[in-house]
């Protein structure tokens, strides 16, 4: 994990042995990423491996932005985000 600092990844992972923190995730979850992250090498496989431990997540992946998602392409961001959440009964707020 070289794009990680130290603290980051202390956050990342929980203790050692442990595994990652989202493998202790037990509701799904969205995963959202674009295709050509410049942060993550290999970004849609990572992505597809965090979602096929969690029944029910969802991957979706945009065409345009960068690492985060969320900063720099927050309309689509927002989009999916609402989808998501809508198929739990979670009410939208715009």
């Amino acid at each position: 994990m070289p794009y990680f600092t130290s603290n980051q990844r202390r956050l990342f992972y929980r203790e050692q042995g442990e595994g990652p923190l989202w493998t202790a995730i037990e509701c799904p979850e969205r995963v959202q990423a674009v295709g050509d992250d410049s942060l993550l090498p290999n970004v849609a496989t990572q992505m597809c491996n965090i979602a096929l431990q969690h029944s029910g997540s969802r991957v979706c992946f945009g065409s345009a932005g960068n690492h985060p998602l969320m900063w720099s392409q927050p309309g689509e961001f927002r989009s999916v985000a609402d989808w998501f959440l809508s198929g739990f009964g979670c009410p939208i707020r715009r």
